[in-house]
């Protein structure tokens, strides 16, 4: 059904909400708008050596591992982060759990843990004292600090 579907659509046609999946295996696929694509990656600390692993997320009988061109390795399920698809300001990845710096003005700063919000359908950083605010697409001004996993004490002294 869906080969019948992108075959009658050309190249050119422009249709918003039209995916395309390309299958990697059983539980992973890379979705393909027709107007823009989208890295979907992960990481998470390697269960042998405790290095952070990016790549592509698969879970078999609950054991998640990532891939990528260099191999695979089983990662802690609780360190497992997705890409939200934005740098900071250095040009460095922002992933889930990550602990970010956001300059409001040139003095004043807020510090907020990254992730995810169902009821917004976006990554937004959460600040310790309940209030969020928006990564957006403009990351010219936050920084990654550091992470929950491997210096949680940056988000509890801010």
């Amino acid at each position: 059904m869906l080969k019948s579907i992108v075959a009658s659509c050309s190249e050119e046609a422009f249709i918003p909400h039209f995916l395309t999946m390309k299958s990697i295996g059983s539980s992973i696929f890379t979705l393909k708008q027709s107007y823009a694509m989208r890295t979907i990656k992960f990481r998470g600390k390697r269960l042998d050596n405790g290095e952070w692993w990016h790549g592509s997320l698969v879970i078999l009988n609950g054991r998640y591992f990532i891939f990528n061109d260099e191999g695979r390795y089983e990662v802690a399920p609780a360190t497992v982060g997705q890409f939200t698809g934005r740098k900071d300001k250095n040009g460095r990845e922002i992933y889930e759990d990550d602990i970010i710096s956001y300059y409001l003005t040139f003095y004043r700063r807020e510090v907020g843990v990254v992730v995810w919000d169902n009821l917004k359908i976006q990554f937004i950083a959460k600040k310790p004292e309940g209030p969020m605010f928006y990564i957006g697409w403009d990351t010219s001004y936050k920084e990654i600090l550091g992470n929950l996993h491997d210096t949680p004490e940056l988000i509890k002294t801010e």
